[in-house]
């Protein structure tokens, strides 16, 4: 079985953080200030600042791409017959009348489509973690899907919460049980 991977059309995503802006906007400032100033900690201090409004300014930018690339995607899909009713934090959509997902890849700008009945499972997998005073938290949650797709089999999405990939792993088992 192999799934239809579908390429749509959409503006590719912002980079991330990488050596020349870390030069730009890290390194420079930093030296400049030391050469005015003479002291060290504060050209550190200058550079760090740099740093910081650098990495909140690409990461405000990938997530705004990010978000028009996935918008992107499910009007791809949408022209194709998929009604998308449910998604998740743009990684994978759901058309639960259609019985299909759909997994994103928004790096790739490209989708896979899969029949319901070529999902072997999902589950949800988590790493308990006990805290300074005794409880135990259930970190790296992960909703798994298992495929009938030799190429891929796996697919890993991270959630933020435990509660999240509950509900979601709920809802898939209810459509694939349905």
């Amino acid at each position: 079985m192999s799934p239809k991977k579908s390429q749509y059309p959409t503006r590719p995503l912002s980079k991330t953080l990488g050596l020349f802006d870390m030069a730009v906007f890290v390194v420079v400032p930093g030296l400049l200030a030391w050469q005015i100033t003479g002291d060290s900690s504060e050209a550190l201090l200058i550079g760090c600042g740099g740093f910081v409004v650098i990495a909140v300014v690409k990461g405000i930018r990938r997530h705004l791409s990010s978000k028009g690339s996935f918008a992107d995607a499910k009007k791809h899909l949408q022209a194709n017959g998929f009604r998308v009713d449910m998604e998740f934090r743009q990684l994978f959509a759901v058309d639960s009348v259609g019985k299909k997902i759909a997994f994103m890849d928004l790096q790739a700008m490209s989708y896979e489509v899969y029949d319901m009945k070529d999902i072997l499972g999902c589950e949800h997998q988590w790493v308990n973690k006990t805290t300074a005073n005794g409880q135990i938290e259930k970190t790296q949650n992960v909703i798994v899907f298992k495929t009938r797709n030799v190429h891929q089999p796996l697919y890993k999405f991270r959630a933020f919460d435990h509660g999240t990939c509950e509900l979601w792993l709920a809802r898939i088992n209810a459509l694939l049980n349905s």
